[in-house]
């Protein structure tokens, strides 16, 4: 199985400022985070009201809610005014939350400030060359990096819908590679060597969640409108796109369809200043 390509750097850049002209497509399509990725985040980070926390990439504030709820002082950093703006407005009960509209890659994160950063369906929109480091800065001794990865659409196996779709993408997206299989779990990775750093970390540890949902044609329409690799192509190409998937489900599925999202959640804990490793 082929690992997806990487984007450029300025391809990264581009894509990643896209979400923002869909601000609002984008909190209403995007689904929260499973319970268990959250209960197990929060089991691990041990977070209570004087825990500190950075957030990197809030969107529209899915996860940051679930943490705000724990009383801890949290700044989260957005790169799109319109979903910083939404973000501010659902947490806008949490005095101790504070949105930071800024590029992270640019942004002077205060040093040995945080108990925790975390970055959800965020991280790889980051400067693959100082991510890792310019988290490690911003952490106190002994404080976690938490990661999480959403792999949409892959489960144990690829069902009918992902192989058939595949003729909307091949119709109407220029970028369209046709020797694309679509990925199953096995394809995922299970280690994350940009993590496998001794001199800053402890050994990072990695917890798989995948969900079966249930979408109907207007809600997958919408979700699909979210993704970078669509937000890039054409507008009228993108529209005749959505019509094509939408067209799809309603022919030969009934209306809507089944299909299994993959959370990936890596942590790393900093070591304690002087420790030596083993």
């Amino acid at each position: 199985m082929r690992e997806p390509m990487q984007p450029s750097d300025e391809e990264r850049i581009r894509r990643r400022a896209s979400f923002d002209g869909v601000a609002d497509v984008y909190d209403w399509a995007r689904p929260n985070y499973p319970d268990a990725l959250l209960a197990d985040l929060l089991a691990e980070s041990r977070l209570d009201s004087s825990s500190r926390v950075l957030e990197i990439g809030c969107g529209p504030g899915l996860l940051t809610r679930p943490l705000a709820e724990t009383g801890a002082s949290l700044t989260a950093v957005e790169l799109g005014p319109n979903l910083a703006a939404l973000a501010r407005a659902r947490l806008s009960g949490f005095p101790e939350v504070h949105v930071v509209e800024a590029d992270f890659d640019r942004w002077d994160a205060p040093e040995g400030a945080f108990d925790l950063v975390v970055a959800a369906t965020a991280f790889h929109w980051l400067d693959p060359e100082r991510r890792v480091d310019a988290c490690a800065r911003a952490l106190v001794p002994g404080g976690r990096l938490a990661i999480v990865d959403t792999h949409w659409g892959v489960g144990a196996e690829a069902g009918r819908f992902q192989f058939d779709v595949q003729e909307c993408y091949a119709r109407w997206n220029p970028g369209y590679d046709p020797s694309f299989v679509p990925r199953t779990l096995q394809d995922l990775p299970i280690r994350r060597p940009e993590l496998e750093r001794p001199d800053l970390f402890e050994p990072p540890r990695l917890r798989r969640y995948s969900v079966m949902r249930r979408y109907f044609a207007e809600e997958y329409c919408g979700l699909v409108q979210t993704f970078s690799d669509i937000l890039r192509i054409e507008s009228e190409r993108r529209a005749q796109f959505v019509n094509c998937v939408a067209r799809l489900i309603e022919t030969r599925f009934g209306g809507a369809i089944e299909r299994t999202d993959t959370y990936d959640l890596w942590v790393v804990r900093k070591r304690n200043v002087g420790r030596r490793h083993e």
